[in-house]
């Protein structure tokens, strides 16, 4: 009797919490500029053009002053990288998208209209080079920042944001390399940094 009790008072807490949190759930397209990626390394350097980034910011909160984040990111660049060696300078460009896939969460700083926050999420980052015989790369990485986000009704708002993006390459030699061909670059590098700024709307449902 006591564990069907607790059984049945379990599935309407659930149930409670699965509709709660159907009404706040926060989906945030948004548009922005992301710089960075540079990295220096024995044989050359590195480097990942400023451009424009967009995606979407999905947000279920789960108390009054915090929510669950999952996020997309995504740029479209170029990757430059240029030889040291005196001896066989080399310099290759390519196309490049890179894609963020993270999920963390937010702490915000009032319960206001008016709400600064603070992110925190992990995930991995996504290198695929423009020409298609060359493999994409899955790297790790972290990303933190914070923005604030104005409630213009109880079901939109207006939201700035601004992230660091880590991203730990930890490789050494080949890097976009395709079979049986060769490599776009050769590199050793342990960490590629990103930095954006964004806007956009957000809707509560």
């Amino acid at each position: 009797m006591i564990c069907r009790t607790s059984t049945t008072l379990l599935t309407i807490l659930l149930t409670a919490q699965i509709t709660s949190a159907q009404k706040r759930v926060e989906i945030s397209p948004f548009f922005g500029y992301q710089v960075g990626g540079g990295a220096t390394s024995f044989p050359g350097r590195l480097d990942i053009d400023a451009d424009t980034s967009y995606g979407v910011f999905v947000d279920v909160r789960v108390r009054p002053d915090a929510t669950i984040q999952l996020l997309y990111d995504r740029q479209d660049t170029v990757l430059s990288f240029r030889s040291n060696d005196p001896f066989t300078p080399t310099q290759v460009s390519a196309g490049l998208s890179i894609e963020y896939f993270h999920f963390g969460g937010t702490v915000e700083f009032s319960e206001e209209s008016f709400r600064p926050y603070f992110a925190l999420t992990v995930g991995a980052t996504r290198f695929d080079p423009a020409p298609a015989e060359f493999g994409d790369e899955w790297r790790f990485s972290v990303g933190f920042g914070g923005g604030v986000k104005t409630f213009l009704s109880n079901r939109f708002g207006f939201r700035l944001d601004g992230r660091v993006w880590p991203t730990f390459l930890n490789t050494s030699g080949g890097f976009f390399c395709s079979l049986p061909g060769g490599c776009l670059v050769s590199i050793e590098a342990d960490l590629v940094y990103q930095a954006n700024a964004t806007a956009g709307f957000f809707f509560v449902f």
